[in-house]
């Protein structure tokens, strides 16, 4: 038995309204935060590169004193932002499949 694909566009709707009334749409807050903290995990895991290549341009330019005093202070400060933002993350993203069971009346 073959559907049209007019009932199957109608069914692929009915199933993302009833996926977003029930279940995007309430945790909305929590997936946008989730979405801004997977940003700042990457672009502080980005910046590794970043700070390395200025530490090591600074060097051959002969502004050991400089790095020597900004170098370490930049790596735990950065380290600190990433693992922070990823733990932040790895929360939020943990507690979203939580909440579906309830939706689902499934136990978790």
């Amino acid at each position: 038995m073959t559907t049209s694909p007019t009932s199957r566009t109608a069914d692929s709707r009915t199933i993302l309204r009833r996926i977003w009334t029930g279940w995007v749409r309430r945790y909305l807050g929590r997936l946008l935060l989730a979405f801004a903290l997977m940003a700042v995990v990457a672009a502080s895991a980005s910046a590794y590169p970043l700070l390395t290549r200025y530490i090591f341009n600074a060097l051959a330019d002969g502004r050991a004193a400089e790095v020597i005093v900004m170098a370490p202070v930049a790596i735990v400060i950065l380290a600190l932002v990433k693992g922070v933002a990823l733990f932040a993350q790895t929360v939020q993203v943990n507690s979203l499949p939580c909440g579906l069971p309830t939706i689902l009346s499934v136990t978790c």
